[in-house]
Formats: C-alpha cells, structure tokens, sequence
C-alpha cells in the first residue's frame, strides 16, 4: 500500500480526532439526554402528585368503609321465604285507600282477597374498584404519554 505523505497526514489527523473527540460527544449526548429524562419524570411526577391532591379519594374510602351502602352500585331483587305466604287485600270499594297485607294464609273470600309475590329489593354498595377506575385511566393515560418508547 503506498500512500502519499499528504494522505497519511489527513489519515492520522482524522484517526486522532474521531477517537479522542468521540468520548466527548458520547458524555455530552449522555448527559443532556440524562438531563431531559430527569425532567420528563419531574413532569410526570408533579402530574400525578397533582392529580392525587385533586382527586383524592380518601373521603370515598373512609365512607365506604364506615357504610358501604352510602354509595349504592346497583339493586338486587329477590323473593324472600319469609313474605312467601302473604295475601293482599283488595279495597276495590275504596279508590286511594292503601293496600294492606294479611298474615293469613287463608282467604276469606276467592274475590276480596289475592296471592301475591312479595320481592324483595336489596342495594348493592358500589365496588371499591369503580371508586379507583378513574385513577387507572389516568395511569394509562400518564405511562403513555410520559413511559412510551418514544420519550425513552
């Protein structure tokens, strides 16, 4: 291989100035984007730090605990045992006059009196995970918009 003096020269001075520059740009780049990544999760965690003191949820657990009726998520009908026999008397002489129930199994008359079912209506307290499906919506929301491969 026979080089000239001149592309020697430029060879060697490109060499020295590609490897010990190369270290140099490698901390420069590491340390801005260390930098950056420190300031994106400040972000983030000022984000959240706010989101929880503006939404806190420590009443709702507080009162679901003590009773969780308070929140009611739903009813529940069903026909209890203990109404099973029940009759209930008809007052077709007098309109707006309340309806009674008799403990009598036995009617009276088969046109004063008919069998009904009694049901049975129950709350249901709400669930402790819709208190918190906000909260998860936020977090999907926070990781993909400050945990994407992107910002990474």
């Amino acid at each position: 291989c026979d080089y000239d003096l001149d592309q020697l020269l430029i060879g060697t001075i490109l060499f020295t100035l590609l490897t010990y520059l190369f270290p140099t740009v490698l901390v420069y780049y590491l340390t801005f984007v260390g930098r950056r990544l420190a300031v994106i999760m400040a972000q983030g965690l000022l984000e959240i730090m706010l989101g929880l003191l503006n939404h806190n949820p420590a009443l709702y657990v507080a009162l679901r605990v003590r009773d969780p009726q308070m929140f009611p998520g739903g009813v529940c009908y069903d026909t209890n045992s203990k109404y099973e026999r029940r009759f209930i008397e008809a007052a077709w002489h007098m309109p707006g006059s309340p309806v009674r129930l008799s403990r009598d199994p036995i009617p009276l008359s088969a046109r004063n009196r008919m069998n009904v079912t009694v049901l049975h209506m129950r709350s249901l307290p709400i669930p402790v995970s819709a208190l918190f499906f906000q909260y998860y919506q936020i977090w999907v929301q926070f990781s993909a918009t400050y945990l994407s491969q992107g910002i990474l």
